[in-house]
């Protein structure tokens, strides 16, 4: 999925995949989430380190996460490019966190095909990897 730098107004008009209405109890909505974090060894964590770091952190998990075949052609948000709007979707959607929308260069998350899965790189840790 290609969206322009701020394309969250594309990916909130696209239904999310764990909210679609099937079955005999379309109407009722029950949501959990899962989430996996990790750092990496011998770096700083994200609050403690420079934009440079952070910048490099940044450059090697997401190529590595996009060589996965759930996260190949998701949709990239850089928060330094997010518009106040746009990080506040993304939030209510739950799709990244407050404190990742708080961050500035060298963070973003990544957002699946059918938004049911994210990762957050350089929020509180390096990875954090969530489900819906």
């Amino acid at each position: 999925m290609s969206l322009p730098i701020d394309g969250v107004r594309e990916l909130a008009l696209r239904p999310a995949g764990w909210l679609s209405g099937r079955g005999p109890h379309a109407d009722t909505v029950l949501s959990g989430r899962v989430r996996l974090a990790r750092n990496l060894a011998r770096i700083p964590f994200p609050q403690a380190a420079g934009d440079q770091v952070r910048n490099e952190v940044l450059s090697t998990v997401k190529p590595a996460a996009m060589e996965n075949d759930y996260f190949r052609g998701a949709a990239f948000f850089a928060c330094q490019d997010l518009s106040p709007l746009g990080k506040q979707a993304l939030v209510e959607r739950r799709m990244a966190s407050p404190d990742l929308a708080g961050m500035g260069p060298g963070s973003g998350v990544l957002i699946g095909s059918e938004q049911s899965l994210s990762l957050m790189i350089n929020e509180e840790d390096h990875v954090r990897l969530q489900s819906m």
